[in-house]
């Protein structure tokens, strides 16, 4: 595992295009909000910005309009978008079930006496710790599901497979990869939404060369 590694050559593959994978992404985001977000984010925003990485490791030049060779990963990327989604849906189910029933119960009537502070403050933190620590552990489980879908044009359930028998290896390393990988993409976002455009081709690129050390750059074709 060597996460620093991986963010330090993501920055070496895009730093004389920062400007080209800026405006990509940028591209992509307003296309996804256009599409209400759920139809493009995957082949456009994760997909076709790793096939972007993946072409200029490749070939050593890429443009703007490479972005949207993630339109011929489309159905691959989209359910494999459907399914991670579906998951986050779980955990947040799961980490914030016991704030939604105390809220619902002091809500229920207008006699209803309020909830404890304790008793709600430890749902809070319940909410905080399990919706961080699960996320994390799906984001570590999924890691390499889109980059696999973008360098090998395979189904979501392959790809799925591929990234857990690699994650199953390390656990707790990919976890924390995925939240600090997370956490840097959050940073961009808060910046005046301004740096996310350089953060997450940053993050995308990183992922890449964390692909291409566990499954090699042999194979990948960014082409059909």
């Amino acid at each position: 595992m060597d996460f620093a590694g991986w963010l330090s050559r993501g920055w070496e593959t895009i730093k004389d295009d920062v400007v080209t994978f800026a405006v990509a992404s940028l591209l992509a985001g307003l296309i996804s909000a256009v599409t209400c977000v759920i139809f493009l984010t995957g082949p456009l925003a994760s997909c076709g910005i790793m096939m972007m990485a993946f072409r200029k490791l490749l070939y050593g030049r890429v443009e703007i309009g490479n972005l949207f060779d993630g339109l011929k990963r489309f159905v691959p990327a989209f359910l494999a978008f459907l399914i991670i989604l579906l998951a986050s849906m779980v955990i947040q189910i799961v980490s914030g079930g016991p704030a939604w029933a105390l809220a619902a119960m002091a809500g229920s009537s207008p006699q209803a006496a309020p909830p404890p502070a304790g008793a709600m403050l430890a749902a809070q933190l319940w909410s905080w710790v399990a919706g961080t620590v699960l996320g994390a552990l799906l984001g570590g489980a999924t890691f390499f599901v889109l980059a696999h879908i973008a360098a090998r044009n395979v189904g979501p359930i392959e790809a799925l497979q591929a990234s857990w028998e690699i994650f199953r290896r390390n656990v707790v390393m990919f976890t924390l990869t995925a939240f600090v990988y997370g956490l840097i993409t959050m940073a961009g976002a808060i910046a005046c939404c301004v740096g996310v455009f350089v953060t997450a081709p940053l993050i995308t690129a990183a992922t890449v060369h964390a692909y291409i050390d566990h499954f090699g750059l042999q194979g990948v074709n960014v082409e059909e």
